[in-house]
């Protein structure tokens, strides 16, 4: 009976390359979930792998099932999740774009400058550093009652007048909230851009870029003379 040649698909009548279908494969998912971009395909040598993001990535649900059946196939298949153009891509596109890591990492931001009594609410000295970074800046009591307008329409917001001894008058503002928490500052688009826009300056950088002139990739085929050129 009349085969296919060895290579050849017998269904689509090509040459099978499980490699090049499975990036294929990675890379609409991707671009389905973050939009797409040219993308190159990273060297094929060891990489290191990051195990906390790689769990990230496998459980982010554009690609988890995806995932699922990669693992579940005994042999490679042009349907596979290609495992390091998803991780790079993960790195240097995806996660930014994750909901889940974004809240997380507004969550450690929170628990680390904010709540500074891990209580889950800010009081009136932490609402002062809130509004801090909304304005960049020192803050005067105004500006404290002008985030307070936003986060805590709710709220109050009391002057108080001193006057010293030296004859010097002194205004304080007292804050008095509803227990302000980062649901609610983030419902106020002003401090939850503020708060965003803090975060990603203080993210340590997940990848650089290299000039293709820094990087060095050959191919080595079976050839003597050719395969000295290429090392010299």
């Amino acid at each position: 009976a009349g085969g296919t040649r060895p290579g050849r698909s017998a269904v689509r009548g090509r040459r099978l390359d499980t490699y090049g279908d499975s990036l294929v494969k990675t890379n609409t998912i991707i671009s389905s979930a973050v939009g797409r971009r040219n993308r190159k395909v990273p060297a094929h040598m060891p990489h290191m792998i990051d195990r906390e993001e790689m769990e990230k990535l496998q459980n982010w649900e554009p690609m988890r099932e995806a995932w699922q059946q990669t693992s579940s196939r005994r042999f490679r298949s042009p349907e596979d999740v290609q495992y390091a153009f998803a991780f790079f891509y993960w790195v240097m596109e995806a996660a930014a774009a994750s909901g889940g890591t974004q809240r997380a990492a507004l969550e450690r931001f929170w628990a680390r400058e904010l709540d500074s009594n891990g209580d889950g609410v800010i009081d009136t000295n932490e609402f002062r550093t809130l509004a801090a970074i909304v304005k960049g800046g020192a803050v005067s009591d105004f500006d404290v009652m002008e985030v307070l307008s936003c986060v805590a329409p709710s709220g109050n917001a009391t002057r108080h007048t001193v006057q010293l001894p030296n004859g010097a008058v002194v205004e304080t503002v007292s804050v008095e909230t509803p227990a302000v928490t980062l649901d609610g500052v983030l419902k106020c688009s002003r401090t939850a851009e503020a708060l965003k826009r803090k975060v990603k300056e203080r993210a340590p950088p997940t990848h650089t870029i290299a000039s293709e002139a820094e990087v060095a990739f050959e191919m080595i085929g079976d050839d003597f003379n050719r395969t000295q050129e290429q090392l010299d």
